[in-house]
């Protein structure tokens, strides 16, 4: 039988203050499960938990047997893609709470808590990285701010029931050094000791804890008084671009809400600055640009971008929130350390190979919810550090696509024949771009050679629609890439890769492999070269 892969346990309560646990499946028991979830819930009495099969059904986990059909039914449900990527979801549970003693606490005692030390509000996600067996845990524990403590647990000692580690963003008191960006910030430990402990310095910290998403290759940062937060907006863990968007879902930005750090990239219609999010203290991407609008337009843009709200995979860039200030508009999206792939030259089939699998899957996705790019380019893809690759700058809005139109002039040089000739164009129009974005980035250069030369935009243009389509050298790149870039460069739409060929070609299956690994040492590489240069 294969090993099953590592992966995450989220346990949730009442309260939904979640707890990710890393766990191996074979080598855990149902009641090491107990155990750990005791430690969530020190003043419950946890006998079982459930979890949702297929059907949303909720079903009761009591016995080693049942735990391991819950493992089996997680796995089952599992896509290819989880497993190519290696990011697999976590698996949720939901614990049995039995029912608390009355006289628990008969004379009715309470302790007052700092409010602003404690937000009643927070949902920190945990990760605990290890289980001790003979663990033994007191129900009768109150979290309170203790510090910290850099001591570790000494061997054979029992890990303190109370012991799990809270982690909240932490806003950087005085000048602005280490932004925290999403899915990589300092985090503010705050322990939850046993009243034993309470009124001298802990000695006994556990097994080290780590936010979930880090890994263990992280360490937290130093302790720091957690500030009182004047916009009212709580601070969360933000994990991914994906948390930031739930929690930034029912929230506005404002221009005051946003600290811009540096300027990343310039074009005709704009600039992208890195931007500091104050709220969350989550770095962001923000494009700005001036635009001819009415109010009505300006209200009509918004709402068609709102679109990207409904957009949830992890090869589309995570669309946060738009605003107009006078008219100026600005688009606040997830930051990719990697920048756009226009900036690195010319990049080694392998490497690219790699990337278009994430630029089809991101097209295909966004195609089958009848949303169209309008603008595949090169610079309209962005790669991170940690090797991953995402589209961005989709067309959702027609009346921005129409504003920009009309404010800026210029040539989009990788619009397919049919669109250049004002022709009616669907799918087959994105195709045609994707493959000259590929001839670009494999070659080095734009396919239609000296461009210099041309006198006028619609030069270019005319040759596109006129002349034969480029072709790539045939000794030296392989057959597969070769036919790939070919049919999606085709003159006729008809005969251009359908969307469901693209993922099927031997181009796109022999490069989805899930590596994400070599694609992020190509990336790190290439900008350590280019820091040193500069």
């Amino acid at each position: 039988m294969a090993l099953q892969p590592t992966f995450t346990v989220r346990i949730r309560t009442e309260q939904e203050q979640d707890m990710d646990w890393m766990v191996q499946p074979d080598q855990i028991t149902f009641n090491q499960a107990l155990e750990v979830i005791s430690r969530v819930l020190p003043q419950a009495t946890i006998t079982a938990f459930e979890y949702e099969d297929e059907d949303g059904d909720r079903i009761t986990v009591r016995s080693d047997e049942e735990m391991k059909s819950m493992f089996q039914t997680y796995f089952n449900l599992l896509s290819d893609e989880d497993y190519a990527r290696g990011l697999l979801p976590p698996l949720i549970i939901y614990p049995r709470v039995g029912k608390t003693p009355q006289n628990r606490n008969k004379f009715g005692l309470k302790i007052k808590t700092d409010k602003q030390s404690i937000s009643k509000s927070s949902k920190p996600v945990l990760m605990i990285s290890d289980i001790q067996k003979n663990n033994n845990p007191k129900k009768n524990c109150q979290s309170m701010d203790c510090g910290d403590s850099d001591t570790g647990r000494p061997p054979g000692q029992p890990l303190h029931p109370a012991s799990v580690t809270h982690y909240d963003t932490v806003q950087p008191t005085g000048q602005f050094s280490q932004p925290a960006e999403v899915g990589h910030q300092p985090f503010n430990i705050r322990q939850n000791l046993h009243p034993t402990e309470m009124g001298h310095n802990p000695t006994n910290t556990g097994q080290a804890l780590y936010p979930a998403g880090m890994g263990q290759g992280l360490h937290p940062a130093e302790v720091r008084p957690q500030p009182t937060n004047p916009t009212g907006m709580e601070h969360k863990l933000i994990r991914t671009s994906s948390d930031l968007r739930q929690l930034l879902a029912t929230q506005v930005i404002s221009e005051e809400d946003l600290q811009i750090l540096n300027l990343i990239g310039k074009g005709n219609v704009g600039c992208v600055y890195r931007a500091l999010h104050k709220p969350t203290q989550a770095i962001m991407a923000v494009k700005v640009m001036l635009l001819d609008v009415s109010t009505e337009e300006q209200s009509s843009i918004l709402s068609e971008l709102d679109i990207l709200n409904k957009c949830n995979s992890p090869v589309i860039i995570g669309f946060y929130k738009a605003f107009f200030v006078e008219n100026r508009i600005s688009i606040c999206t997830e930051f990719m350390d990697g920048g756009s792939l226009d900036k690195y030259g010319l990049i080694p089939e392998h490497i690219l190979g790699r990337m278009a699998v994430s630029m089809v899957e991101g097209l295909c996705y966004m195609w089958a919810l009848k949303i169209l790019h309008r603008d595949i380019k090169p610079s309209n893809v962005l790669v991170n550090t940690q090797g991953q690759v995402k589209l961005c700058d989709f067309g959702v809005s027609v009346q921005l696509v129409k504003s920009i139109a009309k404010t800026y002039i210029g040539t989009n040089a990788y619009m397919a024949p049919e669109r250049i000739r004002g022709e009616v164009y669907s799918h087959p129009a994105e195709v045609w771009s994707f493959g000259i974005t590929l001839f670009e980035l494999v070659q080095g250069r734009f396919p239609y050679d000296n461009m210099a030369v041309y006198n006028s935009p619609m030069a270019l243009l005319n040759r596109i629609t006129s002349e034969p389509t480029p072709r790539l050298p045939e000794n030296e790149y392989s057959p597969d890439f070769i036919d790939f870039v070919s049919r999606c460069m085709q003159p006729i739409p008809s005969h251009r890769l359908k969307m469901e060929e693209l993922s099927l070609h031997s181009f796109i299956q022999r490069h989805n492999d899930g590596n994400l690994a070599v694609t992020a040492a190509w990336i790190q590489t290439n900008l350590a070269q280019r820091q040193s240069i500069s």
